[in-house]
């Protein structure tokens, strides 16, 4: 699951592939390491326990609570990222299953650890995952959930109009786009003790592939939402790429992650 614009909920090959791209692009970036590391020690997982993230995307976390001796599960709906997951862990006793984060397919009090990234923002009632997970944690289980904030987006340069209404198209695509905000509130929602918060802001001066086509999706679908027109779609492309050119570019986000008990 994790990050999707309409152009990565398509399952094509080339869609796939540019997700993919995103996504290690994504996982290398410093905040996302950081924020990575501390949910992997907020969650605390131990061998024999049993370790589930939820829209695992290419499994990297997965891996990680291999590694860590734990019975590692990656649950995926999309089935092209599922194949890649398990590719990447060929060689790892981890088992990678289709599912949905508000339909996991686990018993009750069956779970130890539930780890979900970038995931929330994406759903109608996110409110019913959190009470998912709180299904099917043992008592004394721990939820790690990281997310985005989109309403903190900044772009730069571009005419600020353009600009603007790039930063912000995330806003009207997503069920949830405040999700990072929220996080912690669901969880309580669902019953669960937030042990923990903390957060990152996300930032791209010098976007790398993988980052310049995210950053240029962003103005294309403020060109389809209408709030730029094709003219100035363009004129703010080429003003990213020239900042970018002159070390003037700037893209940043907030995201956030929370940790809670049962």
């Amino acid at each position: 699951m994790t990050q999707q614009l309409s152009w990565q909920s398509e399952q094509t090959d080339e869609n796939v592939r540019l997700q993919i791209r995103w996504l290690d692009a994504l996982a290398g970036h410093p905040a996302v390491r950081e924020l990575r590391t501390w949910a992997y020690e907020a969650s605390a997982v131990r061998p024999g326990e049993r370790a589930v993230d939820v829209g695992c995307g290419t499994g990297e976390q997965v891996r990680e609570f291999a590694a860590a001796g734990a019975e590692a599960f990656g649950v995926e709906p999309n089935a092209k990222l599922r194949a890649e997951a398990r590719r990447r862990a060929e060689d790892v006793a981890a088992e990678f299953v289709d599912g949905t984060a508000e339909a996991l397919p686990f018993d009750s009090a069956s779970v130890d650890v539930i780890r979900c990234e970038r995931v929330l923002q994406h759903l109608d009632r996110p409110q019913d995952a959190a009470a998912e997970f709180a299904r099917v944690l043992r008592p004394g289980g721990r939820a790690v959930l990281i997310d985005l904030d989109w309403g903190s987006t900044l772009l730069h340069p571009g005419e600020p109009a353009a600009a603007r209404a790039a930063a912000q198209s995330q806003n009207l695509e997503l069920p949830h786009p405040d999700a990072g905000r929220r996080l912690g509130g669901w969880l309580a929602g669902a019953g669960l003790e937030v042990t923990g918060v903390t957060g990152r802001p996300l930032v791209i001066w010098k976007p790398s592939t993988g980052g310049w086509t995210f950053v240029t999706r962003l103005a294309e679908v403020a060109k389809r939402q209408g709030r730029i027109s094709e003219a100035e779609h363009d004129r703010l492309v080429a003003d990213l790429a020239a900042g970018a050119e002159r070390d003037d570019f700037h893209f940043s986000v907030a995201m956030f992650a929370v940790s809670a008990r049962a």
